[in-house]
């Protein structure tokens, strides 16, 4: 019985722990826009006088880059977001 109840366990950490190693392609997408958008990065590109046109091309590789840093599925596997050490 007690055998049972371990076997139960690990093949259901096995299974479902796939959705506890990380954001999902989305999501990480989403952080990076915030990023650009609430930090101090625009009034650094407002001082290099750098145009509308670019800072929409920054930000839209910053997000796709957010977004293949997860494709393959398996690579953000490898990274981890832990705010409270």
């Amino acid at each position: 019985m007690f055998n049972r109840k371990i076997l139960y366990t690990l093949l259901f950490f096995l299974f479902f722990s796939e959705y506890s190693f990380a954001f999902d392609q989305m999501t990480h997408q989403s952080i990076n826009e915030l990023v650009f958008e609430k930090t101090n990065i625009i009034n650094y590109l407002d001082e290099l006088k750098i145009d509308e046109l670019q800072k929409n091309i920054l930000k839209e590789s910053l997000m796709k880059g957010g977004f293949n840093e997860d494709v393959p599925l398996t690579r953000s596997m490898n990274h981890f977001h832990e705010p409270f050490p």
